[in-house]
């Protein structure tokens, strides 16, 4: 098992390396100079531009700038920020624990919603109840996140006055974020519990099991739920990590006050280093997320780690 542990854990520093390449490009690919934004409106002398971007590093080549972002990483510093003049790790530091909570309370919705149906799903094949749940998850694959946002605004917040419509603070500003990215991934849990379920219920020793004279919830979950599991928590990982990507509509929407909201913030004013913090920040989370999840592999099935 350890061994096993190593081989992922090896390959993180390369991925991580080659996402911040990717990250670094963004300054040098997008149009638009740097100081040109700060000064947007003024007109600075060139003295002092000359001097702010010696500051800022602009005046060295490409591949200084790169192993000064790198270097800056590892040290924990991902710049400063063109609007506010904070650094981008006080900024981020300071919305990302919004974020995480979001995606977690999502995920758990997802999670209970999905494969709860799936499994139920599964179990009565072709009756109403399998109709009505994949005809649910169909909704939740087609709808965007936006629209279903402003709907539950306008259903809950608006008409019925239940839930906050903007802003973040309370677990009654939570909720609707959290059920808007809920249900749409609670749409894909529930497919992939159900085809999982499906193939498992239809394999030998889950006849042996019944013939033994189990009762059926033990075998529906101690035997078929328990071996579905892994392409579950597959699905169930990557939909973790698209979460923290999702949160950018979703927060945008909301006005909750995450990293998504700050993302887009900075997107819209050019702040190339907020940009690239969040992004990365992003990135390394979806990246240490499935590296965990393929860890759990070795746990739940140990064919994997030997394989």
């Amino acid at each position: 098992m350890t061994q096993y542990i190593l081989k992922k854990l090896i390959v993180l520093p390369v991925l991580l390396f080659f996402i911040s390449m990717v990250v670094f490009s963004i300054q040098v690919l997008v149009p638009g100079d740097p100081i040109e934004i700060m000064f947007f409106g003024e007109e600075p002398s060139p003295e002092l531009v000359a001097r702010i971007r010696a500051e800022m590093g602009l005046d060295r080549p490409v591949y200084s700038q790169f192993f000064s972002f790198l270097g800056g990483i590892f040290e924990g510093d991902l710049g400063t920020s063109y609007r506010s003049r904070q650094p981008v790790t006080v900024e981020i530091a300071a919305r990302f624990p919004r974020t995480l909570q979001l995606a977690i309370v999502s995920i758990g919705i997802s999670g209970v919603l999905g494969i709860s149906m799936g499994v139920t799903a599964a179990y009565k094949k072709d009756s109403f109840f399998d109709l009505f749940s994949m005809g649910f998850a169909l909704i939740g694959l087609s709808m965007p996140i936006f629209w279903l946002g402003m709907l539950l605004i306008d259903i809950f917040g608006v008409r019925l006055g239940w839930f906050p419509v903007f802003g973040s603070g309370t677990w009654r500003h939570l909720v609707m974020p959290a059920m808007t990215l809920g249900f749409i991934n609670a749409a894909v849990v529930a497919r992939i519990s159900r085809s999982t379920m499906l193939e498992e219920l239809r394999k030998d020793y889950i006849r042996t099991a019944r013939a033994k004279g189990l009762i059926e919830r033990v075998v529906l979950l101690g035997h078929a739920l328990k071996n579905a599991f892994i392409p579950i928590i597959t699905v169930m990982g990557l939909r973790f990590g698209n979460l923290l990507g999702s949160a950018f509509i979703t927060e945008t929407v909301f006005a909750w006050h995450g990293i998504g909201e700050l993302g887009v913030m900075a997107i819209q004013a050019r702040d190339f280093p907020v940009v690239q913090g969040v992004v990365l920040t992003v990135a390394t989370g979806y990246v240490l997320i499935n590296t965990g999840v393929d860890i759990i592999y070795g746990f739940l099935n140990p064919k994997i780690r030997f394989r």
